[in-house]
Order: C-alpha cells, then structure tokens, then sequence
C-alpha cells in the first residue's frame, strides 16, 4: 500500500512540474505578445524567434508558425544576416524532428545567401549544421566535408575564430572519424576539444566529448571505461536539463550493456531513455529506444513486448522515410513553376515580336499617306495656302512622331520586361542546378571509396536528367548509373525522386545486391508516381554496381543499360535486362538479373547512360552510336 501511495506522489509531483513549467512558458509567451506591436522590424524577428523556441518542445506547429513569421519580417528588414540566420532555425527546426531533407532545404538557401556575401562568421555556423544534418542522415563523409569546413574558416579567420567554437567542431569530427573506425584519430579530437572545453568553462562539450569517447571505447570493447564516460555525459546533460541529449547517451549506456549481457539493466535504461525521448518529443531517439527495446525483449525471451516494440519503431522508421521523399518531391515544385514562367515568357516574347511587325507595318502606311496627303495639298493650295498649310504639315508630323516614339518606347518596356523575367528565370534553374550538385557525391568521397576513377558528366539544360550515386556500405561499394526520362527540368525532378528511393533502398533498409535494389526501385517508383492508377509512364534506366571488398567481387544488374568490364585487355559486354525501372509492366512481377564476376585480377569496368553514344558530330553529322563508344573503351582502358 505504501508502494502504491509513493507511485501516486511522484506522479503528481510530475504533473504539478510540469504546469508549472508550462504555466511559466506561457507567462513568457504573453509577455512577448505584448512587447510586438511595439517593437520594430529586427527586434521583430527576435521576438518571433523566441515565441518559436518557446513552443518548440509542445507544439510543432506553432514552433513552425513562428518561425516563418521571422523569416518573413527578416526580409523585409533586407538584411541578408537576419534572413540566413532564420533560414537556419528553420531548418534546424526541422532536423529537430527528423525530416532532413526539409531542414536541409532551408540550410542551403542560407550557405548561399552568406557565401555571396562572403559572411565568415555566418558560413563556419552554417557549415557546422549542415554536417551535423548528414551526420543525423548517416552520411558520414559528407558530414566530414562540412564539419572541416567550419574547423578551416575558424583557424584561418581571427574575427569569426572563438575557442568555444573550435572545441566544438573538434569533437563533431572526431564522432564522424570513430564512425568510420579511425579511432585514433578520433580520441585525439575529442582530448583537444575536452582541454578547451576545461579552460573555458564548457559545459556542454564536455558532456558529448565525454559521451563521444564512450562510443570510441565501446567499440573497442572496453565496455566499464565506456560506461564511465557515458555516464559522466548523462550526468552533465541533466545539469543542463537537454532531455534531448540525455535520451541519447541513456541509450547508449543500455547499447553497452547489452554487450555485457547485463540485460535487466539494459532494459532500465533503454525504457528511461524512451521516456526522456518522448518528453523531449525527440523522435530520432524515439525510434532508436523502441528499436533497442525490441532487440532486448527478444534476447531475454519475451516475444510480445519484442513484437510491440518492433512495430512501434518500424511505424515510426516508415513515417520519416516516406515523409522526406514525399517532401523532397514536393520541393521539387519550384522546378516546375519554372518550367511554367520560362513557357509564359516564351508566349510573352511571340506576342511582342508579333506587335513591333504590326507597328512597323501601320508605321511604313503611315509615313506614306502623310507624304501623299502633304505633296496633295501642297498642289492644291500652293499659291493660296503655302506657308499656312506647310505649318499645319509640320504640325502633323511632329505629333505622329510623338506618337511612334511613345509606342516604341512601350516596346522597349515591354522588351525589357522579358529580358528580366528570362533573368530570373536562368537564375531559378542555375539555383536548382546548386541543389542537384549538393544531392551528387563529392569527388573526394569517391576517389577515397575507388581511387583509379573518373566521372564526365555535362548536363545538356543546365540541370540534368542523369545522374549518379556512389556510397559505402560495410564492405561493399554501391556505384549507381541512372538515366531518367526527360531533359532538363523535367528529368532533374525525376533523379530527386530516384536519390531519395536510393537512398531509401539501400541505407535505411540496407538492401546491397544489385538486382534487389533494382526490383525493389521499380516498385518504389511505380507507387511513388502512382502508375498503376494514372497514365504516367516515366521511368529510368539504370546500372548498378556492388563491389564487395573482402570477397574480391563484383556484381552487375541492369534495367536497359549495360556494363563494359576489361579483364587481360579482353573486353566483355554484360547487357542488362530489357526491362525499365518504372512505366508500363504488364507482366505480373518485375525481376532484374544479377551478374557476378570474380575481380581479384586487374579489372576496369564502365557504367554510363546513352548521352555520348547519342552525340552528332564529324562532317555528316552522324551519331556516335554504341559500337564506337565500345570500340573507344577498349582503345583507351589501358590507360589511367
């Protein structure tokens, strides 16, 4: 009984708590209502901002509501350090929740803006966030990239440099290096940043340096010195009260534990890890708990809380996946209305072109009559009216002048009227080029997975209808060729559909044979474009490619598109099927072909799409054709 009466004092402890912070919260909020009317722009920026932060943690929506009320007063302000530093929020705002994409929208338009105008101290934040996004993605070099972007302009420049700062991208790249197993390295980071986070009092750095080294020591199989640095992040983070932080490592503690076989004590702090989530709202660590839950219940034998805790956690998985590419799909909106501004003005163009030979038509009529009236009358009245009717002449002319002047000075208005609507279109799609770049790998990350390689790619209309994936996954490398239908606008919305089903396919569902992630894409891409109820019938076709390290292999499947392996100078042509990724199926199942080929031996292989073979050239203006381009390889696999 006395058990039972404690339980109910602690509950409503929690509640009386938890008024009470949200009764001050609301104190806070009415205070900063009142304060809007009286403030100006900039300090209205500010006051939206913290309404926004205020609601963050309880009510998304209007976290969200406040935040775009900031962006918009910043603009109006014109300056571009208010709008890039609410374009960051915002996206941060995102990341918060998991939806990444959306976030990292918002955190691009920002480095763009700040790297026009060369903002130093603008572009080492931004940096920083955006490799913290990756990093939330699992893409780790990218996150890198980033993170050593910021750490340079923080080194080299005196006026945006702050020990706070460097003892913070310190120890974010140092989590990305003991990801990537360079533990080494990593320890080394995270010492740096923990020295400078003692000599100044950071609080904080310390707790993810402290929780950052018990991820190093765990997977070095130190499991008691993991703990310790874990638990020391724990505590600093409940100093702090980041409930968001404190889920984490709480999870982390009871991933160790688990290791140790200890799972009662797993199990404690995986469900106090869930519950700090769920209060933090922190859905990233919502999954991860429900996921650990899972795997501990069904290690100590209890199936249905495995099976509860399963499908919660793969409830909430799908709920984020599916969101980001229906996002990303949505964001590819603007390219559209691109399309449809370029068309508009096109139509602008033919009518004013259409107007100047009309004007210049009545002008040569015009001139003509007014000479023939003026010769007429010149006879008829010469020896009464001459001076009087020259005058009048004179006159006519004079105001038929001011005329044609006043419409060819309406024709230049218009003229320019085009000119600049064709600037902003070309700066729409430049812009839209930016993001296709950023969604493509960088070189370094390639040439670090597969140093003997080079890329040509050369979009025809700026934004392109091809593109290629490339990422590491364990032991084995993906390499992706994909040609979607269209030029253009029109193709580069298709390829932000295909990266997000790649990117769903293989490192969220971690799927790594080539022919599964080409049945599994066609599936995808027919439900995405909802093929089976509508007449859209685009696709792709693609070559992927998995080399598997530790077995020296490498497997091939194709929709359409082929590969070109040379083994002992002998040239090999691995067709793909004749089968699509997406449009027309009309038979009941769709399944590609997996090819397998030892490569233990030197071994150069090419993936590509149709763009070189289909080039005009030579003096008859004939296509390349296939047969060339294979007989080009095979001149020129020997070299580098």
């Amino acid at each position: 009984m006395y058990f039972k009466l404690l339980i109910l004092v602690l509950i409503f402890n929690f509640f009386v708590q938890k008024n009470e912070i949200f009764a001050q919260s609301q104190t806070k909020i009415d205070s900063l209502l009142k304060l809007l009317p009286l403030a100006d722009d900039t300090a209205q920026v500010k006051i939206y901002r913290d309404l926004s932060q205020l609601y963050q943690r309880k009510n998304f929506k209007e976290a969200y509501h406040y935040a775009q009320l900031a962006r918009q007063k910043a603009q109006k302000t014109q300056n571009f350090r208010l709008i890039g530093n609410t374009l960051d929020y915002l996206g941060s705002l995102y990341v918060q929740q998991g939806e990444y994409v959306e976030g990292l929208s918002y955190k691009l338009q920002a480095l763009k803006m700040f790297e026009e105008k060369n903002y130093k101290s603008g572009l080492v934040s931004l940096h920083n966030n955006i490799g913290y996004t990756y990093y939330r993605q699992n893409d780790l070099l990218k996150a890198l990239y980033h993170y050593r972007k910021a750490l340079e302009i923080a080194e080299n420049d005196q006026n945006v440099k702050t020990e706070e700062d460097i003892a913070t991208y310190l120890l974010n790249i140092g989590e990305v290096l003991a990801d990537l197993k360079q533990y080494k390295d990593a320890i080394e980071h995270e010492e740096r940043a923990i020295k400078i986070s003692e000599k100044y009092n950071i609080i904080d750095n310390l707790g993810y340096c402290y929780g950052i080294l018990g991820k190093i020591h765990r997977a070095k199989n130190d499991y008691p010195l993991a703990l310790n640095y874990l638990q020391k992040a724990v505590e600093i983070f409940k100093k702090l009260d980041q409930p968001e932080d404190i889920s984490e490592y709480l999870l982390h503690i009871a991933r160790t534990c688990v290791l140790q076989k200890n799972y009662p004590k797993a199990l404690s702090y995986a469900q106090n890890a869930l519950k700090t989530a769920e209060i933090a709202d922190a859905k990233e660590w919502i999954k991860e708990s429900r996921n650990t839950l899972s795997e501990i219940h069904a290690v100590m034998g209890d199936v249905n809380k495995a099976f509860f805790y399963l499908k919660k956690y793969l409830s909430l998985k799908d709920s984020i996946s599916n969101d980001a590419i229906r996002r990303q799909s949505n964001n590819m909106h603007i390219l559209y209305e691109s399309e449809k501004k370029e068309a508009e003005i096109e139509i602008l163009k033919d009518k004013a072109e259409l107007q100047t030979a009309k004007l210049q038509r009545r002008n040569f009529w015009l001139f003509g009559s007014l000479i023939f009236l003026a010769l007429v009358s010149a006879l008829l009245v010469l020896y009464f009216y001459k001076n009087a009717e020259k005058q009048k002449a004179n006159n006519l002319l004079t105001q038929q002048k001011k005329e044609i002047e006043l419409r060819n000075t309406q024709i230049n208005l218009q003229n320019k009227e085009i000119e600049e609507k064709n600037r902003d279109i070309t700066s729409s799609i430049n812009y839209a080029e930016r993001i296709q770049h950023a969604l493509l790998p960088f070189e370094e990350n390639i040439n670090a997975l597969v140093p003997q390689n080079f890329i040509l790619f050369k979009p025809r209309d700026i934004v392109s209808g091809d593109f290629y994936w490339v990422q590491k996954i364990k032991e084995k490398i993906i390499i992706v060729a994909v040609d979607c239908t269209g030029h253009g606008v029109p193709g580069a919305f298709m390829t932000m559909i295909a990266d997000a089903v790649l990117n769903q396919i293989i490192l969220d569902k971690n799927v790594t044979q080539p022919d599964q992630i080409l049945n599994q894409m066609h599936v995808s891409i027919r439900k995405t474009l909802q093929q089976e109820h509508t007449l859209n019938r685009d696709g792709m076709d693609i070559s992927v490619v998995m080399i598997d390290e530790k077995a020296k292999t490498l497997s091939f499947a194709g929709a359409h598109n082929p590969l070109v392996l040379f083994q002992n100078g002998e040239q090999r042509i691995i067709k793909g099927d004749m089968l699509a990724i997406g449009g027309l199926q009309l038979e009941r199942t769709r399944i590609f072909t997996k090819h397998t080929f030892d490569i233990s031996e030197p071994t150069t292989f090419y993936l590509f799409t149709d763009g070189f073979a289909d080039q005009f050239g030579g003096k008859n203006k004939k296509k390349f054709m296939i047969r060339r381009f294979y007989n080009l390889l095979a001149e020129i696999q020997h070299l580098d």
